[in-house]
């Protein structure tokens, strides 16, 4: 499964932290250094593994525990319509 930023959604990343704009309701989101990690993900389209592997990688935790933030992270975004999600 592929996340993508939805299209009204406009971001900047900022000294290592991305800030997101939901343009429907003007609301801002400061993201963390992990989320911010995973949203450059999201922008480019990155599919649910390969964010998994890359999290492992970076962050030194093992499958099942970034494959657990990660989806919990996708939940809070797919829910608030920061993203939509592609299965291919």
């Amino acid at each position: 499964m592929r996340i993508k930023k939805a299209p009204s959604i406009a971001w900047r990343k900022i000294e290592g932290r991305a800030f997101v704009i939901e343009a429907a309701t003007s609301t801002l989101h400061e993201l963390n250094e992990p989320g911010t990690f995973l949203w450059e993900m999201i922008n480019k389209g990155t599919d649910i593994e390969e964010m998994v592997k890359r999290t492992v990688r970076e962050y030194s935790i093992c499958d099942r525990t970034a494959r657990k933030d990660i989806m919990n992270f996708v939940d809070r975004l797919s829910k608030a319509g920061m993203i939509e999600n592609k299965r291919q």
